[in-house]
């Protein structure tokens, strides 16, 4: 909702998670995991001093502790996933179509052939993938691999996507945007961690319900929408596609939740903001032939 007044207006965000089942749940094994992936990530020295600035702001570690609440440490490292996920988007941002193709297929080979040393001079997000692999498939069930390696071309194939439509400027309507947006936010791709150890079958997860559970659970990390739920009658599968489903509603909840309390979108006022639900919202500025979108503020009101 924006209410206008004489100085400014304000943007009031909705609580659309106020009747959530899933609460807030940071993973155990956080603090352990977050040091270690880190660690990890500087010795690629991938980033800018900007983006790596820009990363430690984000804090995708916290998200992925967050978002895998109840994984034990091998499953916290996720953070290695979020890791790499970022990565991806800060190099593919400053891409053009074919330098986002080129990078695309390194990554992809990378996963197919983890234990193939990459080439000299190759981008390092191969190998960041590589190594990111090579430490996942020591825990992940054959079923659980080909799916993820399945929705991660598919991802990746939306990243060349939407570096194409930037490059051509290329400008989608809003059902043509969700179709992409859908696949380049990464939500098919990062439910992987939740199901690292299960075997759960392709037809189940291609039921109905279970594919509208997925649908609207990325739907909610974009705009505030409903969850789906459904029924199913194998009880050793019933068991598995649960803890699934838990994956999903953690995942809505911890990407909520890590909106405001790291610093990416609000800054230090996060917390603050989270409890008012109140941002105050400046007019667009100018800079030369480009239109900055509004900077969003705090009102000390």
């Amino acid at each position: 909702m924006l209410a206008k007044d004489r100085e400014s207006i304000r943007l009031l965000f909705p609580d659309t998670l106020c009747k959530w089942p899933w609460p807030r749940h940071l993973n155990p094994h956080f603090e352990v995991c977050k040091d270690e992936s880190a660690a990890w990530l500087e010795t690629f020295n991938a980033f800018s001093p900007k983006a790596q600035t820009a990363s430690n702001r984000c804090d995708f570690n916290l998200l992925a502790s967050l978002a895998y609440p109840l994984l034990d440490k091998d499953g916290c490292r996720g953070c290695d996933l979020m890791n790499l996920f970022f990565l991806i988007d800060e190099h593919f941002d400053k891409s053009d179509t074919n330098g986002a193709r080129v990078q695309a297929d390194i990554v992809m080979h990378a996963l197919r052939n983890p234990n193939m040393v990459r080439p000299h001079g190759e981008w390092i997000g191969g190998e960041v993938a590589r190594q990111f692999w090579l430490n996942a498939i020591r825990i992940a069930t054959p079923t659980s691999q080909r799916r993820f390696i399945d929705e991660f071309h598919v991802y990746m194939d939306s990243m060349v996507q939407k570096a194409q439509d930037r490059t051509e400027d290329h400008i989608r309507g809003i059902d043509e945007y969700f179709e992409v947006r859908r696949v380049t936010i990464g939500v098919k791709a990062a439910i992987f961690i939740n199901e690292i150890r299960m075997n759960i079958p392709d037809e189940v997860l291609r039921n109905e319900h279970i594919e509208t559970l997925i649908s609207a659970s990325t739907d909610m990390i974009l705009i505030a929408n409903d969850l789906y739920s459904y029924n199913v009658e194998d009880p050793q599968l019933d068991h598995q596609v649960t803890e699934l489903i838990h994956g999903l509603g953690n995942w809505v909840r911890g990407y909520d939740v890590w909106s405001f309390e790291s610093e990416r979108y609000f800054g230090k006022r996060g917390k603050e903001i989270q409890m008012t639900r109140t941002v105050e919202l400046l007019p667009k500025v100018v800079v030369g032939p480009e239109t900055v979108a509004p900077e969003i503020f705090v009102s000390e009101n």
